[in-house]
């Protein structure tokens, strides 16, 4: 199986070659990317880079702000609310 990734500029016409590209018989999948966030990063499915690990645990070094559990709780019910 071979895989091809093709960046189209205009989210029209990418929905055009898609939508064509699953009429063809020998194409086995076809899917739009969606374009990663910084919150987007760490989601299953999707493994880390190596050069976002080191970012990240470079982050976590320099960052010296103390959470209570209340306030990461907090935050955590914020997140889950997002998605």
């Amino acid at each position: 199986m071979t895989t091809i990734k093709v960046t189209i500029a205009d989210s029209v016409l990418a929905e055009k070659l898609v939508k064509f590209l699953k009429t063809i018989s020998y194409v086995k999948d076809v899917s739009i990317e969606k374009t990663i966030t910084g919150a987007d990063w760490i989601k299953s499915g999707r493994t880390a880079t190596e050069k976002e690990v080191n970012l990240m645990l470079e982050e976590m070094e320099n960052d010296k702000t103390e959470f209570t559990t209340e306030q990461v709780r907090a935050d955590l019910k914020k997140w889950q609310k997002r998605k």
